[in-house]
């Protein structure tokens, strides 16, 4: 016979989890709203070459996403299988979405070099810290 007694969570508990989140979607969601203007009316990237790094940034997360999560599942260490990764990608996480927003005093040439790898870069750590943060709602017990 199946039980019809459901365990529910506390709203504290909920609110925790959730808190977990906030900066990484505060950090997304400032570049969906400001980098484009940033890139162009700031740093003096052309309109085309400023969206196609956002876009550039988008789809290597449909490489990295897969990549990381991959090597998250393969992982096996004291902390668990998601933890090493969520760690080894916060810092890196910080200080290159802090660089995103320094327009180096460089010729035009090294300037688009940087900002259209820095997005990129930002990205893959990105996809450290997201997707195996939420890879955790299944396996906690």
């Amino acid at each position: 016979m199946v039980s019809s007694h459901r365990e529910t969570l506390r709203f504290t508990t909920k609110l925790a989890f959730g808190a977990g989140d906030l900066g990484p979607a505060i950090t997304a969601n400032v570049l969906v709203f400001f980098l484009l203007f940033f890139f162009t009316n700031v740093a003096g990237l052309p309109a085309g070459l400023a969206g196609s790094i956002l876009a550039i940034g988008k789809v290597s997360d449909a490489i990295n996403d897969p990549i990381a999560g991959i090597l998250s599942d393969r992982t096996r260490t004291r902390w668990g299988r998601r933890l090493p990764w969520i760690f080894a990608g916060a810092v890196p996480f910080g200080i290159l979405y802090a660089l995103q927003w320094v327009v180096p005093r460089l010729a035009m040439i090294r300037r688009r070099i940087i900002g259209g790898c820095l997005p990129i870069i930002w990205r893959s750590r990105w996809c450290l810290i997201w997707p195996t943060r939420w890879l955790t709602c299944p396996t906690r017990p």
